[in-house]
């Protein structure tokens, strides 16, 4: 875990929440602050390095990247979503808070991001500010996540062939989304546009980062289970594609910003080695 970053994250997110009610507040820090392999916010850092950019707008990046994605967790585990009683070793937030105020919680993280994104005014131009919350928007709203996971409720209710196009089409939403706006905020910060082949490794990094992460567990439960997306899976095939797109995008990348994908190699190498040992896979 990296300290820097926990330390920021807690100071940033505490420093958004003045004047919002107890209970609510603990249960937005409740699932922000609890751990994780942070892998989002390390992308955005490590790109942002690479980019020259300041630690600290490094680090407000990285955290409303983080903070979007806990609100993504906190809806996802609903009743009405996934469902699920337990999120990395502890109750889910609607399990130890109630629903109601996990609703809540999801929507105040996502606001929340945007608030830590507007601070970057006083250290950006106005313009590269503005399009750090644009491509956020985009990632997190109903072009992105929300969009990945009404095509999951699509699959879940038979109105969308169950085949593997179909899941990797709801993967590249749900997941590939915020991946690509970890690399495309540093380059909008640095007042850059993001070449497409980086945006396409970074939805291809969120491909494989859901095959060899979120279905490895219980897999073989999953399976059986017509009410998760693992059961439509087969894993050979999707092994095998993850693991051609991850190589092809990365080859692609490789063309040009050498120094880029030096950075984002560590990630890659490291999802490909999960891909080919996943035992659920």
């Amino acid at each position: 875990m990296d300290s820097r970053f926990e330390t920021a994250l807690a100071e940033l997110s505490k420093n958004t929440l003045t004047n919002v009610p107890a209970h609510l507040r603990e249960s937005i820090l409740y699932s922000l602050l609890s751990g994780g392999k942070r892998i989002r916010p390390r992308i955005v850092r490590a790109v942002s390095e690479v980019l020259g950019l300041s630690e600290s707008v490094a680090m407000k990046l990285a955290t409303a990247v983080e903070m979007v994605h806990a609100y993504t967790l906190v809806h996802d585990d609903l009743p009405a979503m996934d469902d699920d009683d337990t999120r990395r070793g502890k109750p889910t937030n609607h399990r130890a808070f109630g629903e109601a105020t996990a609703i809540l919680a999801g929507d105040s993280l996502a606001l929340l991001a945007f608030d830590v994104l507007e601070s970057l005014r006083g250290e950006l131009n106005d313009g590269a500010a503005l399009d750090t919350m644009r491509l956020l928007l985009d990632a997190a709203g109903a072009r992105g996540v929300v969009a990945g996971q009404s095509s999951e409720l699509d699959l879940m209710e038979g109105r969308s062939p169950k085949n593997l196009e179909t899941l990797f089409e709801i993967f590249r939403l749900k997941t590939g989304a915020l991946f690509r706006a970890s690399i495309a905020l540093p380059f909008a910060a640095a007042g850059r546009t993001l070449p497409e082949r980086f945006g396409l490794l970074g939805e291809t990094v969120g491909i494989a980062f859901q095959i060899a992460d979120d279905l490895e567990d219980d897999f073989g439960a999953m399976r059986g289970n017509p009410a998760h997306v693992a059961a439509y899976l087969i894993p050979g095939e999707a092994r095998l594609k993850a693991e051609e797109m991850l190589v092809g995008a990365m080859a692609a990348s490789s063309e040009s910003e050498p120094e880029i994908t030096k950075a984002l190699s560590y990630f890659v190498d490291e999802l490909l080695r999960k891909v080919s040992e996943s035992s659920a896979l």
